[in-house]
């Protein structure tokens, strides 16, 4: 994705809210420069803390989460030196990106009113754990207390009962959401520089997030319906957590209870009462008698009567949205997060002698949660053609110049050709075009161009395929005559050699005369 290319951002954040917005920015396009302290970032040492086991002296799995597409730099920033590098980084820079607290800011000459006035245009961005003006505004503020504790989010995961313990919250959850955040007002204060010409401020903090995401919760729980809640007692039955007979625990979501409970129940082989029973059938009348328990036990029992592999089969042929409840190792190994490039295998490389990695050891990364398609979706509208684009925006310039065909060059012989064998395109290339139709246009995917081995975005367009099949001069005549050129070129450079064998002396070593020449009559013995 190249939305943001020639951006340069400017991070000097520590931990994992900060850097996943700077990340973000990266993976949108822009140059993200990471400063660092000699000493390093915080997050390099904090990978024991979150069960991550693989580091050295030069990385730590947890930074990595942070921290892919940066460049890397350590200055002093305390320092005069130090201080005068960062103007000059700031200097060139459209977006600077910090974690640090106020009065570090102040102390360091960074705070916004500093920044504003020196460089107008930059847009200067902070995440906080807390607010601006609040009593917490200076308080250390980390994804599990600002954003998991003070929320109410960790309180409402558990259930209502005899049994009601809170738990620990996943480890950086808070951190990722607010890193889209501040991403997201980043990318509006950009689009507000460059029509004004005006850089601006931008905030936000887990606390805040965190009341954001609980959204729903807090507005129920003032009308008399708070959290936690007991699971047996949800005010919409069909959008609930249930068992199967086999003990796989799953989620349907079907909020819509009026109009869906038949469908649910039908498929769950009910009695009829359940959806004929205007006492039972819609949520104005279980709010009125408070029969909840009674249907949602009703679901339970009915939902035990089959293990998973059934119900799954009946949800699926009609349409209820349910999902069984995953752990992350189920995750780990969920073939439609690889489809969609939510999760993606990549080589780890190894980072100093000193490092726990194997060389080349496969790991699974999380990939952005958007992709920038608009290219894509133009062209399938028919505001303009994927030959005009290509012409247009392709960074390729063979394809560019080539009205958006790629171009297959014969490393032998120089010619070129727009026609590839599958086995001979771009691997990641071929993966998506073994799966298209003739005229499809693919969604945008990530690629390394094996030209320069950096990581780009691309769009294909399938524009013919030509199955396998008996040749023919009506369709294969190029092919054919290359064919017949290829073993011309061949004889005439035999006969050429041949030619010049007779009247050519060369010395060969006495160690390689022994060898299969290609051509023979190199070594003759009179």
């Amino acid at each position: 994705m190249a939305g943001l290319e020639g951006v340069i951002v400017v991070d000097l954040t520590q931990y994992a809210a900060g850097p996943a917005a700077s990340r973000l920015l990266g993976e949108l396009g822009a140059t993200v420069i990471k400063v660092e302290p000699f000493t390093g970032d915080e997050q390099r040492t904090q990978g024991a803390a979150w069960g991550m086991h693989y580091k050295s002296e030069f990385d730590d799995v947890a930074y990595d989460c942070g921290s892919f597409n940066k460049e890397w730099t350590a200055i002093d920033c305390k320092s005069p030196e130090g201080k005068e590098a960062m103007m000059r980084l700031l200097e060139k820079a459209d977006i600077f990106v910090t974690s640090l607290r106020d009065g570090a800011l102040q102390r360091l000459g960074f705070d916004y009113e500093t920044l504003h006035a020196k460089f107008p245009k930059l847009v200067w961005a902070q995440n906080r754990g807390y607010g601006q003006f609040g009593p917490m505004k200076d308080a250390k503020g980390f994804d599990a207390t600002s954003f998991a504790a003070r929320s109410g989010f960790v309180a409402s995961i558990p259930q209502n009962n005899e049994h009601y313990e809170p738990g620990n919250s996943p480890i950086a959850f808070g951190d990722w959401n607010t890193g889209c955040a501040l991403c997201a007002g980043i990318l509006g204060a950009y689009a507000g520089a460059l029509r004004t010409g005006e850089g601006d401020k931008v905030t936000t903090s887990l606390y805040h997030v965190g009341t954001w995401g609980m959204t729903c919760s807090l507005i129920t729980a003032q009308q008399g319906d708070p959290h936690p809640k007991d699971r047996m007692k949800a005010k919409c039955p069909t959008n609930n957590s249930y068992p199967s007979r086999d003990g796989v625990w799953f989620l349907m979501c079907f909020g819509n209870y009026n109009k869906y409970c038949q469908l649910v129940f039908e498929t769950l082989e009910m009695d009829p009462k359940y959806f004929t029973d205007p006492e039972l059938n819609t949520l104005e009348a279980l709010a009125n008698n408070g029969r909840y328990e009674e249907v949602v036990a009703a679901i339970q029992d009915a939902t035990k009567k089959f293990d998973f592999v059934e119900l799954e089969k009946r949800f699926r042929e009609n349409d209820i949205p349910f999902e069984k409840i995953q752990t992350v190792a189920d995750v780990l190994n969920d073939e439609e997060a690889f489809a969609n490039d939510q999760l993606r295998r990549i080589k780890y490389v190894k980072q100093g002698p000193t490092s726990e990695f194997t060389e080349g050891e496969e790991y699974i990364v999380t990939t952005p949660p958007f992709r920038l398609d608009s290219i894509g979706d133009d062209i399938r509208q028919n505001k303009f053609t994927f030959d005009e684009a290509a012409s247009v925006i392709s960074q390729d310039k063979d394809t560019r110049n080539n009205h958006g065909l790629m171009v297959n060059t014969n490393e032998r012989t120089g010619i070129t050709t727009s026609k590839f064998q599958m086995q001979d395109l771009p691997q990641d290339v071929a993966k998506v075009v073994d799966k298209m139709n003739v005229g499809e246009i693919s969604r945008a995917f990530t690629m390394i161009n094996e030209k320069d081995g950096k990581e780009v975005c691309a769009i294909v367009k399938l524009k013919a395929k030509i199955n396998g099949h008996k040749a023919t001069i009506a369709e294969d005549y190029q092919d054919l005559k290359e064919i017949v050129m290829d073993k011309r070129r061949e004889e005439m450079l035999q006969k050429w050699i041949l030619n010049k064998q007779k009247h050519t002396y060369v010395r060969i070593d006495p160690n390689w005369q022994k060898c299969d020449f290609k051509y023979p009559g190199w070594v003759r013995n009179d």
